[in-house]
């Protein structure tokens, strides 16, 4: 189901890891966090030549570096097999798991990712969100992601 608005959060100007990106690393985070196709678990097909349709002055280049950058700062993952990508803080930022409505829709997507890699990064994610926030309600409904295989990316290698 598409997306009608997305939840940036805001401190995201004054975290300092995010100032440090260039201004279009930055600008492509905003981009994928804030895509139509997004899906409840923060993926989606990466289609770098529908980024760079965007604004007028993006090229391919600004798109494929700008994507290099956010890979190495690891605030998304590309599964370069599958061409799915997934912004790593979303179920974080979206606070997905603080309802089981949203949770529900986030589990789905998840079980039916077609990426084991992007599976196992996002639970990562979920079992960090657990350790933080044990009360959330939305835990409850998350066994299977949970107890899942986890890889913590960064120890993923930074791509050439």
């Amino acid at each position: 189901m598409a997306r009608n608005f997305a939840k940036l959060y805001v401190g995201i100007w004054s975290d300092e890891r995010f100032k440090v990106l260039t201004s279009q690393a930055q600008r492509l985070y905003i981009y994928l966090f804030g895509h139509q196709r997004l899906d409840n678990a923060g993926t989606l097909v990466w289609q770098p030549q529908v980024a760079v349709r965007t604004a007028s002055d993006l090229t391919a280049d600004i798109i494929d570096q700008a994507m290099h950058e956010l890979r190495a700062h690891r605030y998304i993952v590309l599964d370069d097999d599958t061409g799915l990508l997934a912004v790593r803080s979303y179920v974080r930022n979206d606070e997905t798991l603080k309802n089981s409505k949203n949770t529900t829709a986030f589990v789905k997507a998840w079980d039916t990712l077609d990426s084991e890699l992007l599976k196992s990064v996002i639970a990562h994610e979920v079992n960090r969100i657990a350790d933080e926030s044990p009360k959330l309600t939305g835990l409850t409904q998350c066994e299977p992601i949970l107890n899942h295989t986890l890889i913590d990316p960064w120890e993923l290698p930074i791509p050439e």
